[in-house]
């Protein structure tokens, strides 16, 4: 009865106090900003963890490559894997000052098709950016642009340098439109 009653407790600790190696993939820039300090947090509540962090903003085979858990910016397409929503991310479309005097403000979605636009490599359709109107229409715009890459930094780094326009998450474009160096 005392065996039993030791592994119930065993049992029952497992339970209420994470512990063990915890696999998680995640998007850099994100993980920089937001992720980064509330692993910190967690690991001073849960000593008994630790965890293996990959940021790649590629997405994974959780399975295949033995991942515990994936935090992902952007709709989760058709999948068996259960999700959940952490919160909600903002996106804007923005471009230098500079640029935009040289170039025009673009007035409607439609008309970025007249402009250098910055495509992140890893959205679902990367060359067409979707918004929505006042109505709750959705508008797709296929956008042409002379840089692509797989990471939203990248991008903001070279819209602030008045390369083009980019739709980029307000998590990475907030402080340089607050500080001027983007206009939305």
């Amino acid at each position: 009865m005392s065996e039993l009653e030791d592994a119930e407790r065993a049992a029952g600790d497992l339970q209420s106090a994470p512990r063990g190696l915890l696999r998680v993939t995640a998007p850099v820039s994100f993980s920089y900003r937001y992720l980064a300090p509330a692993i910190a947090d967690y690991l001073k509540m849960y000593p008994d963890v630790s965890i293996d962090l990959n940021l790649d903003d590629h997405y994974v085979d959780l399975v295949e490559e033995r991942f515990d858990v994936a935090i992902r910016v952007g709709d989760l397409a058709d999948s068996s894997l259960m999700s959940r929503k952490l919160c909600a991310i903002a996106t804007t479309v923005c471009a230098s000052p500079d640029y935009l005097e040289r170039n025009g403000a673009p007035q409607t979605p439609g008309d970025l098709t007249k402009h250098n636009c910055l495509v992140y490599t890893y959205a679902n359709q990367q060359s067409v950016w979707r918004f929505v109107d006042r109505h709750d229409r959705e508008h797709a715009v296929r956008v042409n642009g002379r840089f692509l890459a797989n990471n939203g930094d990248v991008l903001r780094a070279l819209a602030v340098k008045d390369a083009g326009v980019v739709l980029a998450p307000d998590f990475i474009v907030d402080e340089d439109l607050q500080a001027g160096l983007l206009n939305s």
